[in-house]
């Protein structure tokens, strides 16, 4: 949008607007890649629990931990 209208803003300054409504930076975390033996845990897990119905399944708790960092590091 800030091209379309030819307004030119420095990286400082976005991020002092944002952090100024509440929005601030956060940056993605690197994360490993699936080791074989990991691949292979899935697939006996998927053959093991395929055949089960959904009632199996609405009873099942599924997690997942995402860290999301925009501008900066946090490594804590």
């Amino acid at each position: 949008m800030l091209e379309e209208t030819g307004t030119k803003v420095s990286i400082s300054t976005g991020k002092r607007v944002l952090y100024r409504h509440n929005l601030k930076g956060r940056s993605a975390r690197k994360k490993q890649l699936l080791q074989n033996r990991h691949k292979l845990a899935r697939l006996r897990f998927a053959t093991a629990h395929g055949d089960k119905d959904r009632t199996f399944w609405r009873n099942v708790l599924w997690s997942d931990e995402t860290k999301i960092e925009l501008f900066g590091h946090n490594d804590h």
